[in-house]
């Protein structure tokens, strides 16, 4: 579906807050929730993003949610095929919000290694349960790529390089939100997104940020 649950906007709002990327792709983006959102941050700090946005359905998402007036490029592409199509992209962040279950294991884990030696960071955020099959469109066009094909757990990013994940519950579903940093930095320059240790004191260092509804730590690792 075009829209996706806010179980994690607020994390996602102060990464890019806390990063402040120049260059921001968004795979997947749906109705542009957060181009929408890099916008706003935009205004509200007097910056420029430069926006670009990957997404496979031209009628029904593109046109329908009038993209191009939130993007700076629009790429009706399937994202799967970026690695081929588009191997020059590149970037300080890429988000996949609500899509590597759309890719089969194969498919996602290509997508990964191909975005990691391009981006500085990787953020994505995964319904762990939650499901959804494909559907026959009124004009009788069958939108398989609305099916989730295959379930990601923490497990599946504990040998990418700077990985991190954290879970939450949304209703009965889980959704996690994985930091998966490029594998062109230092680990020192690595992205933390982990649980908080309630017996823990906050971080009081100017690159942390905790949710205090939900308990969530993130900043650089050792950085200074």
């Amino acid at each position: 579906m075009p829209y996706s649950m806010d179980v994690f906007d607020d994390v996602v709002r102060r990464i890019l807050t806390m990063t402040r990327p120049a260059k921001v792709l968004d795979i997947g983006p749906g109705a542009g929730k957060y181009g929408r959102m890099v916008r706003e941050i935009d205004r509200n700090s007097a910056t420029f993003t430069s926006l670009t946005c990957v997404e496979i359905d031209q009628k029904r998402v593109i046109q329908a949610f009038s993209l191009d007036k939130i993007y700076d490029r629009v790429l009706n592409e399937d994202a799967a095929k970026l690695i081929r199509t588009m191997p020059e992209i590149t970037g300080d962040l890429a988000i996949l919000g609500d899509v590597i279950e759309h890719l089969t294991k194969s498919e996602g884990r290509d997508l990964l290694e191909f975005l990691q030696y391009r981006f500085r960071h990787v953020i994505l955020i995964i319904p762990v349960d939650y499901p959804s099959l494909s559907w026959i469109g009124p004009d009788g066009t069958n939108h398989a790529q609305e099916a989730h094909v295959s379930i990601w757990l923490p497990s599946d990013f504990s040998s990418m390089r700077g990985a991190y994940c954290v879970e939450r519950p949304a209703e009965e579903f889980r959704f996690l939100l994985c930091a998966v940093n490029g594998i062109r930095l230092k680990p020192s320059e690595h992205l933390v997104i982990k649980n908080l240790d309630p017996a823990a004191p906050p971080q009081n260092e100017p690159f942390c940020a905790v949710s205090s509804q939900h308990g969530i730590q993130f900043g650089y690792l050792n950085r200074s």
